[in-house]
């Protein structure tokens, strides 16, 4: 075997090592969550949409979400929504710490730019949606997952973010767009459309209840 060789086959045994190796983490992960939210990152819908009880566990499901994506998919966009920064990161920001830190994922991470960076090129980032001005600067960037917490909080807001500012950068990447939250006081509007109705859509409860 030629030197060339053995390079082209110590390469290949690196990068399935690679594979093994995230597989291993994207299984623990997994392993953290229930049935109900299982079903809701395995759904193949490109618009996934569901209305929780409250105390419900969004915060582990999404975390969880956005790291198996970043983790499966290298030098993938991953964006998590809130009405506000502050609140995305209230949400979010230490829950995804501390499940780095549980599975030692060596993650780099900017409290300034309020990104994750993997070493695979992927990057999870958390973004408000409070300023009109500010959301419309994030049009044009390539997704592969977008996530949207509370979204009976964004009111008519919502349709703008998830058909116009956002929902387009998913389609070269074919990725998936989940918005989530709780029933909205109005039975009316983009959130109960696209949740299919808070009086008939399958709902995602914590166990026991």
């Amino acid at each position: 075997m030629s030197g060339r060789d053995q390079l082209v086959l110590q390469e290949v045994v690196a990068r399935a090592q690679q594979r093994l190796a995230v597989a291993d983490i994207v299984k623990a992960i997994r392993a953290e969550l229930f049935d109900k939210q299982l079903a809701v990152i395995d759904d193949t819908s490109k618009l996934v949409a569901p209305i929780c009880s409250r105390r419900a566990g969004k915060t582990n499901i999404w975390p969880r979400a956005a790291t198996i994506c970043a983790l499966e998919r290298p030098r993938s966009l991953i964006r998590i929504w809130a009405v506000s920064l502050l609140r995305a990161k209230q949400l979010v920001w230490d829950e995804l710490i501390r499940l780095h830190q549980r599975h030692k994922l060596e993650v780099k991470y900017n409290e300034t730019t309020h990104t994750m960076k993997f070493p695979n090129g992927s990057e999870i980032r958390l973004l408000g949606a409070d300023k009109l001005k500010e959301a419309e600067k994030k049009r044009g960037d390539k997704t592969a997952m977008e996530i949207i917490i509370e979204s009976q909080l964004f009111g008519g807001y919502l349709e703008k973010i998830v058909d116009d500012i956002a929902g387009p950068g998913l389609a070269d990447l074919d990725g998936t767009f989940y918005c989530e939250g709780t029933p909205g006081p109005v039975c009316a509007g983009h959130w109960y459309s696209i949740s299919g109705g808070n009086d008939t859509a399958s709902r995602w409860i914590s166990p026991g209840r």
